[in-house]
């Protein structure tokens, strides 16, 4: 784990926000285009580029206008993948995944296509949820597994020991034999001070292990790297946001203003009744270039949070009502979804 010392932090009061109405798109733009017909999974470069990997041969290509570009076969993958990062310029892909059966079933595996053909990599001991190159290092952010060994048998114990901090973002350097851990968070403590109330010391509930597994979801989140090397990361719960350089020193802290925490409803394991579950405040993330945008619950309602390199945050809350769930950037344009539409952004700095 790394302490770094905090270059800047900035602690912003709640203002007044506008309100922005996204500009509506044509939903149809892309509809005759055949890769929408197939399995594809998602992504993006540092660019801001969206790339695709299409599970029936592999290939791997750069989204731009519509059309596919840079495209590469890695054909055949050696598992369906969750999650992939693709190098079109190298060109090299890697990809993870939690494979099925009681053994691994929340690790993620992962695979490098390297040298004409796809080698394993070590375990990162954790499920991956995104996948990025910076040269020839592998970043992935990761939610910590729930047992010492990394699978679904847990111990009462390990349930009942939620651990100070947790494991969000590793790298693996090449030839490494292990992966590294480069950021580690602390559990807020409005969630430890809620997860006591609930369950005291000692006392056991099936409920605890869904209590632990939203914790965790909710501690990892959002990792996403800009064109200067950079990597923003936002948690999906309470926590800051973070902009690291490549070694995960840290250069600016962000506490996003007026978000407002999230709680869900679901029925209880065992017995009558519902469990009061933490949920996600931040619902999305994207760079645009070297700012952050983020799509959060505030005061007010659903907004955009924009956040450039020296901390300079602007908020601006999406209409009353708005059903909008995703937010990424195509294109140099800030799109968002459902329904579709375009924001009017721009970046904050070019740096």
């Amino acid at each position: 784990m790394i302490a770094p010392a905090i270059l800047a932090a900035v602690l912003l009061a709640a203002a007044p926000a506008e309100v922005i109405v996204p500009v509506a798109c044509d939903e149809s733009l892309h509809s005759g285009q055949p890769w929408l017909h197939e399995i594809t999974l998602g992504g993006w470069l540092p660019t801001g580029e969206g790339t695709l990997l299409r599970l029936s041969d592999g290939m791997a290509s750069v989204r731009t206008g519509g059309a596919m570009v840079r495209e590469r076969s890695f054909a055949p993958l050696p598992f369906e993948p969750d999650v992939f990062a693709y190098d079109p310029e190298t060109p090299r892909l890697a990809i993870a995944a939690v494979p099925p059966g009681m053994r691994d079933g929340l690790g993620s595996r992962v695979a490098v296509w390297q040298d004409g053909r796809w080698k394993t990599r070590a375990e990162p001991r954790a499920e991956v949820t995104a996948l990025f190159w910076h040269g020839a290092t592998l970043h992935a952010a990761v939610t910590t597994c729930t047992s010492r060994r990394c699978s679904n048998s847990t111990s009462q114990s390990e349930l009942m020991d939620l651990p100070e901090e947790l494991v969000v973002w590793k790298t693996l350097a090449p030839g490494a034999r292990a992966w590294q851990d480069v950021l580690s968070l602390p559990v807020p403590q409005p969630w430890r001070e809620e997860l006591g109330r609930h369950y005291p010391r000692g006392k056991w509930d099936f409920d605890i292990g869904r209590w632990q597994l939203a914790i965790r979801e909710l501690t990892a989140g959002f990792f996403r790297p800009t064109p200067s090397g950079r990597f923003w990361f936002v948690g999906k719960g309470l926590g800051p946001v973070q902009l690291r350089d490549a070694r995960g020193r840290l250069e600016t802290m962000v506490a996003i203003p007026g978000l407002v925490p999230q709680f869900r409803s679901s029925s209880r394991a065992l017995g009558s009744g519902v469990v009061r579950l933490p949920a996600a405040a931040i619902l999305a993330a994207a760079s645009l270039r070297e700012d952050l945008l983020v799509l959060a619950w505030l005061d007010g309602g659903l907004g955009v949070v924009q956040i450039d390199p020296r901390g300079t945050v602007t908020t601006r809350l999406l209409p009353e009502g708005t059903t909008i769930r995703q937010l990424w950037v195509e294109e140099g344009r800030v799109q968002v979804a459902r329904p579709c539409g375009v924001l009017p952004l721009v970046p904050s700095s070019d740096e």
